[in-house]
């Protein structure tokens, strides 16, 4: 709710203002259990990418096209499992890259890139305390915030963790 909310203001305030950049600075993913499988979405501003990665590479990272080129998708991979690293009762969650989507935007200062991912998990396990950290962009921007919907448990109320650069945070725990 909270999420669909924040995407709803920021579409109004693009709408409205007018400016050709977005003056926040958010990401958005989802991290989901479907049967024997742990989904992970990742959605992020393509320029705030591009800016993170150049840095990191010492060279232009472009998101051009609808996918990630595979040069480009070894150094994002690396960059995603440093600094979005989810565990799942102490053990750590890992996960394997499915595909991406850089939307077809004309205004590159909107333009984003959606990166999926998926993980094996063993059903029947009780899960009884998830842990994320989510530092994505955080090098790149200090104003970054991340909101991430986690659904690890059917029938359950989706939780919402809000990851915030300016606080210094780094990880957040939800215990069910």
């Amino acid at each position: 709710m909270k999420l669909a909310v924040i995407t709803t203001c920021t579409a109004i305030l693009f709408f409205l203002s007018g400016f050709t950049t977005h003056e926040i600075k958010i990401s958005t993913s989802e991290i989901t259990l479907a049967n024997t499988s742990i989904k992970i979405r990742i959605k992020l501003f393509a320029d705030d990418l591009t800016s993170c990665l150049s840095q990191i590479a010492k060279k232009h990272i472009p998101f051009d096209g609808t996918t990630v080129d595979s040069k480009t998708l070894v150094l994002l991979n690396d960059y995603v499992k440093q600094n979005f690293v989810c565990s799942i009762n102490n053990v750590n969650v890992s996960y394997r890259f499915v595909n991406s989507v850089i939307d077809n935007n004309q205004d590159t200062q909107l333009k984003t890139v959606e990166l999926n991912y998926i993980a094996d998990y063993k059903t029947g396990q009780l899960i009884k305390k998830c842990l994320l950290k989510n530092t994505l962009l955080f090098d790149g921007s200090p104003e970054q915030k991340n909101i991430t919907k986690v659904a690890l448990i059917p029938n359950k109320e989706t939780q919402t963790i809000i990851i915030e650069n300016i606080k210094e945070e780094i990880q957040k725990e939800i215990i069910y």
